[in-house]
């Protein structure tokens, strides 16, 4: 793998990195933090932790994958708007009847859940 790795392009190996440093801290920071609160409790507390947790581990593969990919399909400013885009991959979707933000919505739905065993 690692010489697959090595024969990419500089601007893949990059974006790979980057991912990697990205997941690595994030899942080591809230697994961390998962371990230290009793097994069935909330381990975010606000929204804005549960938007860090979807980037860690879902929206920096999305950032990415569109590095990636736009480094292959050339467009005028597409990488720009789908890294912008991109950064919301993974990020729970409000109920409709409630606004994006509404805490006990996504407390409801993503943070109130334990850790699996195997983290």
């Amino acid at each position: 793998m690692l010489r697959v790795y090595g024969a990419l392009p500089a601007r893949d190996r990059e974006a790979i990195a980057e991912c990697l440093r990205v997941m690595c801290f994030g899942m080591s920071r809230f697994a961390g933090r998962a371990s230290e609160r009793p097994a069935a409790s909330a381990y975010l507390d606000t929204d804005g932790e549960l938007r860090a947790y979807c980037h860690a581990v879902a929206g920096c593969v999305g950032i990415m994958l569109t590095r990636l990919f736009a480094a292959r399909v050339p467009a005028k400013n597409a990488e720009a708007e789908a890294s912008r885009l991109a950064y919301d991959v993974g990020v729970p979707a409000p109920p409709p009847s409630r606004p994006r933000g509404g805490g006990a919505a996504f407390r409801s739905r993503a943070v109130a859940r334990p850790v699996p065993t195997w983290c």
